[in-house]
């Protein structure tokens, strides 16, 4: 995906297969490359499952992650900011989603680490992954407040209807 914004076809297809996937009203608020993989902690598999590696764009309604594929092809990965419930930092300084899955339990969604070279082998750019978390922080505070209001308006109007109710009876 690095070859995203240099001029040759195949990156001009991608990047053009990019910004279709993006809605009209959809805002970006910040791009990089990096890797995505699934926490699985537990004794049989000590390594996180490597999902996908590519653009991860923070926007105003999603985390987006798109993987280049052959001949200008490319994958979408999609995690609505309704969906998560927590963004954190692990210990390494990768940023982590989490999801409620079903009666409350909660489950590392995503891990998305940036590396400061083009190898998993080089360190971690902390600076990219600081400016990562508190992006998606920002768009998940922004969804998760308007969610809030909207149920404040509907629960007002809900007991606006109830006294109109009472009052006709």
């Amino acid at each position: 995906m690095s070859d995203l914004l240099n001029d040759s076809a195949t990156a001009v297809k991608v990047r053009d297969k990019i910004l279709a996937e993006l809605h009209p009203d959809e805002q970006v608020f910040y791009a990089a490359e990096g890797q995505v993989t699934e926490p699985t902690p537990a004794p049989s598999r000590p390594n996180d499952f490597n999902l996908f590696a590519g653009a991860i764009i923070v926007t105003n309604e999603r985390l987006l992650v798109a993987e280049a594929k052959m001949l200008g092809g490319a994958r979408f990965w999609s995690l609505p900011w309704a969906d998560v419930n927590e963004i954190g930092r692990y210990p390494d300084g990768a940023v982590g989603y989490k999801k409620t899955l079903k009666q409350g339990v909660q489950w590392p969604l995503w891990k998305v680490q940036i590396w400061e070279g083009k190898s998993y082998k080089t360190p971690l750019d902390a600076k990219a992954l600081d400016i990562l978390a508190m992006s998606s922080k920002e768009a998940f505070d922004a969804v998760s407040q308007a969610a809030l209001a909207s149920r404040v308006e509907d629960a007002s109007s809900a007991y606006e209807e109830l006294k109109r109710r009472r009052a006709e009876q």
